[in-house]
C-alpha cells in the first residue's frame, strides 16, 4: 500500500522492476525470479499494491499457516477496484461466498470433505477410459488437416469437455463456460480497458447465474455427476453445502479444471517437441511421460502464483508485513529455488522426487483436489497425439509467446504439423 509503514524497508531495484504483465516478464519471468531470490526474496510492489514472496521455504511456511495467511477473498472480484458501472453490473449476480480455493479452516475442511469424495484417486482412475475417448474424439476432428494450433483445437477443448462431464454440464454450453471463466480470470489478473471490464463483468454474472440455475435443476433431476453429488453429500454433523457454496465450487472447478490442464498440456508438448530425443524416449516408454509432466510442472508451472491476505502483523523472510496486506506467492519462483532443486534452470527428466516437492498444485490444506485428474488428463492428451499424429513437429520458426497474466503461464498459440496418413 502507498502509505504502508514497512514498504520502504522492502523497496529495492527488484521491486521497481517487477512487472508480471509486461511483455518481457510474461515471456520469461524466471530471470526476474532468480534476481529476487538472491537480492530481495520478499518485497513490496507499489504498482500492484502487494507483497511478493519468492523463496520456496518462505512460501511453504505461508501455505501451512492458514491462521495468519488467509485465503478468503483471493479469487473475489473486489468492487472497490472497479468503475461504478462495472460494480452495478456485478450486483446483478449473486454474493460471492467462499468455496474451497478461497476458504480457511474450519469451513474449508467442511467444504473440501463434502466435495472430495468425488475426486478420490480410485474414482479418477475409473474415469480413464472416458477421458481417453474424449481425447481421441477431439483429435479426430482435426487430424486429417495435417496442421493445427494445438492449443486452440486440443489443449483448450479437451479438458473443458472433461470437467464439463464431471460437473454434469451439457456440452452445448461449454463454449460459454470457457468464455465466462476467461472473463473471471481477466477481471482478477489481466490488464483491461473500461470497456473490457464491463464485458467481463457481464460474463462473470452469467457464469454465476448459469451454475445457480443448473444446481436448482439437478435438485429436481439428480444424475451421476459432481453437482448432484454435492447436493446430496452428507457427513456426520456437518452442515450440507449451500447453493452459493456449490456455485463457487463449480466456478472454481471450471476455471482450474480447464485453465490449468490446458497450460500443462501445451507446456508438455512444447518441451517434448523441442527435444525430439525426449519425444522418442516417451514414445517408446510411456512411463517417461509422467516424469516429463512433473518436471514441466516444476519448470513451467501453469499456475505461477496465488494470493493470501495477512490477518495480523507478521514477518516473512525477515521482512515485516502488516495486517490486511495482499501477499503474492510466486510458485514459479519457488519451483526454481537453488536451495531446494539442483541445477534448477535445466530440464532434467526423472529428477528425484520432484512430484512431491514442486508447488504447482500447492501444499498443505489447499493442495489441489483435482491434481490426480489433471495429471491423468495431461498423460492421456500426450499419448493420444503420439498414437494419432505421425511425425508430429513444431511449425518451423515457432517461438512461444505468453498471455500477460500474473496467475497463469499460458501460451498464445502452439502451431504443430504432422504427416497425413
Amino acid at each position: 500500500m502507498a502509505g504502508c509503514p514497512f514498504a520502504a524497508i522492502a523497496r529495492s531495484k527488484v521491486a521497481d522492476t517487477y512487472d508480471p504483465l509486461s511483455l518481457e516478464q510474461s515471456v520469461n519471468p524466471f530471470a526476474m525470479y532468480k534476481k529476487a531470490r538472491k537480492e530481495q526474496p520478499v518485497f513490496f510492489s507499489k504498482p500492484y499494491q502487494m507483497w511478493v514472496v519468492t523463496r520456496y521455504q518462505d512460501i511453504v511456511q505461508i501455505l501451512k499457516d492458514t491462521e495468519i495467511f488467509s485465503s478468503k477473498g483471493i479469487i473475489t472480484v473486489h468492487h472497490d477496484r472497479l468503475p461504478s458501472n462495472v460494480v452495478d453490473e456485478l450486483k446483478k449476480g449473486y454474493p460471492q461466498v467462499p468455496g474451497m480455493t478461497d476458504n480457511d479452516p474450519p469451513d474449508h475442511h467442511r467444504v473440501r470433505s463434502l466435495v472430495g469424495k468425488a475426486f478420490s484417486q480410485k474414482i479418477v482412475a475409473v474415469m480413464e477410459p472416458h477421458i481417453r475417448k474424449v481425447a481421441q474424439a477431439t483429435v479426430n476432428q482435426f487430424v486429417g488437416q495435417g496442421e493445427a494450433d494445438i492449443l486452440e483445437r486440443y489443449a483448450f477443448p479437451f479438458p473443458l469437455v472433461v470437467i464439463g462431464d464431471v460437473l454434469g454440464v451439457d456440452r452445448q454450453f461449454l463454449a460459454d463456460l470457457k468464455q465466462w471463466s476467461d472473463d473471471w480470470v481477466a477481471l482478477l489478473a489481466a490488464p483491461l480497458t473500461a470497456e473490457e471490464q464491463l464485458a467481463c463483468a457481464k460474463g462473470f454474472v452469467a457464469f454465476q447465474h448459469f451454475y445457480y440455475d443448473l444446481i436448482e435443476k439437478k435438485r429436481q433431476q439428480p444424475q451421476q455427476d459432481l453437482i448432484s453429488h454435492m447436493i446430496h453429500a452428507r457427513i456426520d454433523e456437518m452442515e450440507p453445502l449451500t447453493t452459493l457454496e456449490m456455485v463457487s465450487v463449480c466456478m472454481s472447478a471450471t476455471w482450474a479444471g480447464h485453465q490449468t490442464v490446458t497450460s500443462l498440456i501445451a507446456n508438455m508438448l512444447y518441451r517434448l517437441l523441442s527435444d525430439q530425443t525426449l519425444w522418442a524416449k516417451c514414445y517408446e516408454d510411456r512411463n517417461s511421460i509422467a516424469q516429463v509432466r512433473e518436471e514441466v510442472l516444476r519448470m513451467d508451472a501453469p499456475l505461477q502464483s496465488m494470493m493470501r491476505y495477512t490477518t495480523c502483523n507478521t514477518v516473512v523472510g525477515g521482512i515485516k508485513i502488516p495486517e490486511g496486506e495482499a501477499v503474492q506467492l510466486l510458485f514459479g519462483s519457488a519451483n526454481r529455488d537453488e536451495d531446494v532443486f539442483t541445477d534448477p534452470d535445466n530440464f532434467l527428466c526423472g529428477r528425484h522426487n520432484v512430484a512431491n516437492r514442486h508447488l504447482s498444485f500447492g501444499k498443505g490444506t489447499h493442495f489441489c483436489l483435482g491434481s490426480q485428474l489433471a495429471r491423468l488428463e495431461s498423460q492421456i492428451a500426450v499419448e493420444v497425439l503420439m498414437d494419432t499424429c505421425r511425425n508430429l513437429q513444431l511449425k518451423p520458426g515457432f517461438r512461444a509467446e505468453y498471455l500477460p497474466n500474473f496467475l497463469y503461464r499460458t501460451m498464445k498459440c502452439l502451431p504443430l504439423a504432422w504427416d497425413i496418413q
